[in-house]
C-alpha cells in the first residue's frame, strides 16, 4: 500500500468569532492536535486509533470534506468497505473536490471506491471540480486593474524606507489602500476574492488587510469576510493564516502558524509560537511549506538583498 497522501484543500480555522478570540485558537488548537496525531498514527499504519483521532477533529463545516476522506482511506485500508465508501460520499457532499491530479497520489483508492459508488455521487464530484476550475472566469477585470495599481502603492517604499519622510509616504499609500479595500467590501458585502479580482487582485487585497496594522479592527472585519471563502476555494489559506498570525501576535502576543518573523543575527526566526510541536500540522493544510524551511528560504533572500545593496 502506498504512503498516506492528502489532498491540500483549503479548509478551516474559521470561525473566529472575535469576542472571544482566546477560546478560538484554543479551538483551532484542539483541532489541529487531533489531526496531528491523527496523521501520526496513519502513517505508522495504526488505522484504527487514527479513525478515533480524525472523528475528534470533525467540528466545523470548514475542515469536514478533507477528513471525510482522511477516514474513508481508513477505513479503506481496515477493509470495511462500508464505512470507506460511507465516508467517501460524505467528503463529495461536503464539496471536496479533486483540484488537480497532482494532488491526488493514491489513485488505488479513488478507482476503488469510484467503482462502488452510484453515478449520482460521480456527477457530483465531477461539478464540484468544475465549479473551482470556473472560479476565475468572470472576474471584474476594471476593479482588478485598480487593485493591482494599488498594489503598486503598497509595495512602492515597503522594507526600502530610507527616511521617516519616506516612510510617512509609505504610510499614507497603506492608509489610502485600506479607506479603497474597506469602500469596494461595503459595495459588495463580501471579501473580494478570487472569483471578482483574479488570483492577483485578490493578492492586493490581503496585502492591505494585512498592512492594515494601525487598525485590528479593520483587520478582524476583514479576516471574518475571508473565512467565508476558505469552504469555495475563493481565497488563498495562505492569506488566511498569515492574518490570523499578525492579529493574534498583536492581541495574544504569539502566532499559530509561524508567518511572522524578526530578523536576529542575520538570521530570520518565526517570532512566539502557540505550539511549535503542531505548527508544520497547521501550515501543511493552509497550503505552506515546513516552517524550517520557510524560514531558511526567507534568510536566504535577506542575504541576497543585502549583498544586491552592497554593490
Amino acid at each position: 500500500m502506498q504512503t498516506h497522501k492528502k489532498i491540500t484543500i483549503i479548509f478551516m480555522l474559521l470561525f473566529i468569532s472575535f469576542g472571544s478570540f482566546s477560546q478560538d485558537y484554543k479551538n483551532i488548537h484542539k483541532i489541529f492536535t487531533n489531526v496531528y496525531y491523527a496523521d501520526s498514527l496513519y502513517k505508522t499504519g495504526n488505522y484504527e486509533t487514527a479513525v478515533k483521532y480524525y472523528k475528534k477533529a470533525i467540528n466545523e463545516d470548514y475542515i469536514k470534506s478533507i477528513i471525510f476522506y482522511n477516514l474513508s482511506e481508513c477505513y479503506y485500508y481496515l477493509n470495511d468497505t462500508i464505512e470507506s465508501v460511507k465516508y467517501y460520499t460524505r467528503a463529495i457532499k461536503s464539496n471536496w473536490v479533486y483540484l488537480d491530479t497532482s494532488y491526488i497520489t493514491n489513485n488505488e483508492i479513488n478507482i476503488f471506491l469510484n467503482e462502488k459508488l452510484s453515478n449520482e455521487y460521480i456527477d457530483l464530484l465531477y461539478k464540484n471540480c468544475e465549479n473551482y476550475n470556473k472560479l476565475s472566469a468572470n472576474i471584474n477585470e476594471q476593479l482588478r486593474q485598480k487593485f493591482l495599481y494599488r498594489k503598486e502603492l503598497d509595495q512602492q517604499f515597503r522594507g526600502r524606507a530610507s527616511s521617516d519622510s519616506i516612510w510617512a509616504i509609505q504610510k499614507k499609500n497603506d492608509v489610502d489602500n485600506q479607506k479603497f479595500l474597506d469602500s469596494v467590501i461595503n459595495v459588495y458585502g463580501y471579501w473580494t476574492g478570487i472569483d471578482l479580482i483574479g488570483e492577483d487582485g485578490a493578492t492586493a487585497a490581503f496585502l492591505f488587510a494585512q498592512h492594515a496594522d494601525d487598525d485590528v479592527k479593520f483587520q478582524k472585519k476583514c479576516l471574518t469576510l475571508m473565512k467565508k471563502g476558505l469552504k469555495n476555494r475563493n481565497i488563498n489559506p495562505q492569506h488566511y493564516a498569515m492574518l490570523v498570525d499578525r492579529i493574534m501576535l498583536k492581541t495574544c502576543g504569539f502566532q499559530l502558524f509561524g508567518s511572522q518573523c524578526i530578523v536576529k543575527d542575520n538570521k530570520y526566526i518565526a517570532r512566539p509560537l502557540y505550539d511549535a510541536k503542531i505548527v508544520n500540522t497547521l501550515r501543511k493544510h493552509f497550503n505552506m511549506s515546513p516552517l524550517e524551511n520557510y524560514l531558511e528560504n526567507m534568510t536566504k533572500s535577506f542575504i541576497n538583498i543585502n549583498i544586491k545593496n552592497e554593490k
